[in-house]
């Protein structure tokens, strides 16, 4: 089994650390769910119920896809639209003691850029991103990684990369 492998295997979600999720109730509107989106840099917001229980999601995607034109760049248009019309129902969440595996898995099987955790009692517990995955594979190898070039293909001029 190759390295990188074992590691998916091996670490559970929650080994991972706090993975944010940010939240808004069931009867939010858009205009709230895009002002999170916005400030929380986490690519989707989490809709929960009042026992926080997670009941949808709302990604970036979702807004570009199902979010009428008219109101893509107009706040009084968005309060207008409840987000349970536009979220994700009943998205598919993992608990937060699988392994990392298990969700690049589910991931790459259905698309998803991001998966709901829960806790043991199916509470909302976070939100795991695809960039998520990606950072904690890289903080594993520091020494391959920290000396890549910032950019894919870049040239430098002299060889201390000035």
């Amino acid at each position: 089994m190759n390295v990188i492998a074992r590691i998916l295997q091996e670490t559970t979600i929650s080994q991972m650390g706090p993975l944010p999720a940010p939240s808004l109730p069931e009867d939010a509107t858009l205009r709230q769910a895009v002002e999170l989106l916005v400030r929380g840099h986490r690519g989707g917001v989490v809709f929960v119920d009042g026992e926080n229980n997670p009941i949808g999601i709302l990604s970036e995607r979702d807004v570009l896809r199902r979010v009428p034109e008219n109101a893509l760049g107009d706040p009084a248009e968005q309060e207008k639209i409840p987000a349970r019309d536009v979220m994700t129902r009943d998205p598919v969440t993992i608990p937060r003691t699988d392994s990392l595996f298990r969700a690049v898995q589910l991931m790459n099987e259905h698309g998803y850029r991001r998966l709901v955790i829960r806790d043991d009692e199916g509470k909302l517990a976070g939100l795991l991103a695809t960039r998520d995955v990606i950072q904690f594979l890289t903080d594993q190898f520091p020494d391959e990684t920290v000396n890549l070039p910032p950019r894919l293909r870049q040239e430098f001029r002299t060889p201390e990369g000035g």
